[in-house]
């Protein structure tokens, strides 16, 4: 990761500002997520004309892989092998058909229906162990316990289910972002009330991922052209994050609409992000989005009240 630290009076507590590269910033160079096309959202708060007026500590690490917050899949099942227990045991065969296509997984259940344990096997992920297995009135929810997170809600008919798969991203990710923002927090005099997180593309994505797993950490979030879950719409208005997102509305590569799904959720939950669609831009949004006049103002002006 880069730290970039701003003059500071020792005495005083600083906002710190988390930016997330797209996917070309991917790697372990530290280079690549402060240049190129990521060098707006990385640098265009440690401008000097920024810092005079509102200093701040940004902190942009480097991901391999990211935690963003994907789309739900949807999901049809069979059932391969029977065991003993209720209505759920045994191996069942998923075809998801997801944004990149179409993928098949394995689900193994074990136990009865009111007590149910088991994994489900992801392609090149292996096999993940399930935690808060329930089936009730014919619908089978569970979560994955650890890795990548994966929510699943299926409807079940005999030996055939049909439903939807979520993403939250990777949660050993999100918490190993985590935990490196509270050793900067921790190491420096870092406003706890004050710290905001933004990216864009993929670390837009990722950026709405860190809301679903840590909802009322952030006094604010910049989501900018990337993806959201809208099953995580409820805990983030919950959780008390200002929101302002921006998009392009001929980006050929994360569509507006993935967008606007995702704020019309947060409405529709009570929220009232912010957001800013330029007519006519592609992918680049962001270089509109970071070079605005208003957004290093009003980010720096939210605050935690806790």
């Amino acid at each position: 990761y880069r730290l970039f630290k701003p003059e500071r009076d020792l005495a005083k507590s600083y906002p710190l500002i988390i930016y997330l590269h797209g996917s070309a910033g991917r790697g372990s160079d530290n280079v690549k997520q402060i240049s190129g096309g990521n060098i707006y959202g990385a640098r265009v708060w440690a401008l000097p004309e920024n810092q005079s007026e509102r200093p701040c500590f940004v902190l942009a690490p480097q991901l391999m892989e990211s935690v963003v917050n994907r789309p739900e899949m949807t999901v049809h099942g069979e059932r391969t092998e029977d065991a003993v227990g209720g209505v759920m045991a045994g191996r069942w065969r998923l075809r998801v058909d997801g944004p990149s296509g179409t993928i098949m997984m394995q689900l193994s259940l074990q136990g009865q229906d009111d007590s149910l344990r088991g994994s489900i096997r992801v392609p090149r992920r292996g096999t993940l162990p399930l935690e808060r297995v329930a089936f009730d009135n014919g619908t089978l929810t569970f979560m994955t316990a650890r890795g990548l997170s994966l929510r699943g809600e299926f409807e079940v008919q005999g030996k055939r289910c049909t439903g939807r798969l979520a993403t939250l991203g990777s949660r050993e990710r999100a918490a190993a972002l985590m935990a490196l923002i509270l050793k900067v927090a921790d190491e420096f005099s870092v406003d706890r009330r004050r710290i905001y997180i933004t990216g864009q593309s993929m670390g837009g994505g990722a950026t709405w991922g860190m809301l679903a797993h840590y909802p009322d950490f952030f006094a604010a979030a910049v989501p900018v052209c990337g993806t959201g879950n809208i099953d995580s719409a409820k805990s983030i208005v919950n959780g008390g994050t200002a929101i302002w997102t921006f998009h392009g509305d001929a980006d050929p590569r994360v569509p507006v609409e993935n967008t606007r799904r995702m704020l019309a959720a947060l409405r529709k939950a009570g929220g009232r992000p912010r957001y800013t669609e330029y007519p006519g831009v592609k992918h680049d949004s962001w270089v509109d989005a970071y070079l605005g006049p208003d957004l290093h103002h009003w980010l720096v002006e939210q605050s935690r009240s806790e």
